[in-house]
């Protein structure tokens, strides 16, 4: 959903009433949101009570029991043992093995996806009207730490303004944390849920995709984390140094309640915001993942084309608008010489200003020099619209900011912001909220981490967090065989 009439007529986001929903009660935990609330939900099957269908890319794989008692006590070892097996086979194989062991055990099969985006709910956030029109996925709330951390965003927001007093590079390097943090996609792995349902004589057992906000960009125990991918080579120290502080300073207060995946989307606000940018609020609920990935292929490099990008923004349900509205982060922090020397050498391009491709040929003389420049050479630790002012006069840096000509609506956004700050703060705030939620952990699922830098199981793998909770279940009669 946009606002009518797009971007050019919107008013700012504080102009509009704010609403206050103090009448519905915080959850206490992480682990008390219902998963009821704001979702649409069907029915397993006869006799089973109406669960949520989560919004979220996740395969729910749901057994209707045979007639007999001990037929059905029967399909529920079966698959118990499926879940057990699933955490030492191959991601593949797994796979295939859902669906043949599930067929065997004379279970109705279907598979079901996560539905639309939904209207989150609200602990006590007085919103704009424009926030209250960003649809957000089930499982996310505003004021989710309401109850059992209310000075969650407080302590974020300080730590944010500590570091920015010390190193300035802390707000872009936080930016591209979430970015790459949310872009990169965890291999689709076999997760079995934390938790199985008996419903009435049925069972449901959902296998999790995990990707997307999920902070498995910090984890770093190991050797081949998505931080040792050259696309990551240039996260800030700062940014990390920063998430790690403030996650500290959170479980002293309240333990084990707020993931490190909310860090970062708390963060990143607050590094716009601080700097300049627009105050907005953020829905939060995300849950830490147990595992990285290695391939980094969906960040979009700094040679990028107009139509890559998009094609890359469309995987993650963002749009043309997004794409330039997020863009524009570029009008913080700096670029290396590598990242722009293709339009120098062997030819300058001719779209650059012909002052400014002098100023980047002597900052760079040779190919692999190792200079830097603001992306914004004229305010590149402001928040602000100089980035898209930058277009008129030839000084777009990189080649995937200098792309946005290529296409007429994207120009006309460029234009657009060149001229009216506020509508490249309401449409970036907007993006900002799509963006941090591009497909996460269901709710209830993954972990809030001890620490950021590592899972709490010690090693970024999924088995060993998972085995033993499936095992208690059983030990405990929480499943019944």
């Amino acid at each position: 959903m946009r606002v009518a009439g797009g971007p050019a007529n919107r008013r700012r986001a504080e102009d509009f009433p704010v609403q206050s929903r103090a009448d519905h009660t915080p959850p206490t935990s992480p682990e008390t949101l219902t998963p009821l609330e704001g979702s649409k939900a069907f029915k397993l099957c006869s006799g089973a009570r109406t669960v949520t269908a989560r919004d979220r890319v996740e395969t729910r794989i749901r057994s209707a029991a045979p007639a007999p008692d001990v037929e059905c006590d029967t399909c529920k070892l079966r698959q118990l043992l499926l879940l057990l097996l699933l955490l030492r086979m191959g991601r593949v194989a797994a796979l295939v093995s859902v669906f043949v062991a599930l067929a065997l055990c004379e279970a109705g099969l279907s598979v079901a996806f996560g539905g639309d985006l939904q209207y989150a709910p609200n602990y006590g956030v007085e919103l704009s009207a424009l926030e209250r029109q960003v649809p957000v996925r089930d499982g996310l709330a505003w004021g989710y730490y309401a109850k059992s951390c209310p000075k969650a965003e407080d302590i974020v927001a300080q730590r944010v303004a500590v570091f920015l007093k010390k190193d300035v590079g802390v707000s872009p390097g936080l930016l591209r944390l979430i970015f790459h943090d949310c872009f990169v996609q965890v291999p689709p792995e076999v997760v079995v849920v934390s938790w199985v349902r008996m419903l009435g004589s049925c069972s449901e057992f959902v296998l999790n995709f995990e990707w997307g906000c999920d902070g498995s960009i910090l984890l770093r125990l190991e050797s081949g984390t998505e931080l040792d991918d050259p696309a990551n080579r240039s996260i800030r120290q700062v940014a990390l140094d920063l998430v790690d502080d403030a996650k500290a300073a959170l479980e002293k207060v309240c333990p084990g309640v707020v993931t490190c995946a909310d860090i970062v989307v708390m963060a990143g606000r607050e590094s716009v915001k601080q700097v300049g940018g627009p105050a907005f609020n953020v829905p939060l609920g995300r849950r830490d993942s147990f595992t990285f990935s290695n391939d980094t292929s969906d960040l979009p490099p700094p040679t990028a084309t107009f139509q890559a990008q998009l094609d890359l923004y469309a995987t993650k349900n963002l749009d043309l608008a997004d794409l330039v509205a997020l863009s524009g982060a570029h009008t913080l922090g700096d670029a290396g010489c590598g990242a722009f020397q293709n339009r120098l050498r062997p030819t300058v391009d001719p779209k650059l200003n012909k002052v400014y491709a002098k100023y980047l040929t002597n900052l760079c003389p040779t190919n692999g020099a190792t200079a830097r420049t603001g992306l914004d050479f004229f305010s590149p630790t402001k928040f602000d619209n100089v980035y898209y002012k930058n277009f008129a006069t030839g000084g777009a840096l990189l080649t995937s900011d200098q792309e946005l000509d290529q296409n007429k609506q994207a120009l006309g956004l460029v234009r657009l912001y060149a001229s009216n700050q506020s509508a490249f703060f309401n449409q970036f705030l907007w993006s900002y909220i799509k963006m941090s939620q591009i497909v996460s952990s269901p709710p209830n699922t993954g972990e809030v981490r001890r620490k950021c830098s590592v899972n709490n199981g010690g090693k970024s793998s999924a088995s060993s967090s998972i085995e033993p909770e499936i095992i208690s279940m059983v030990t405990d009669g929480r499943v019944d065989i």
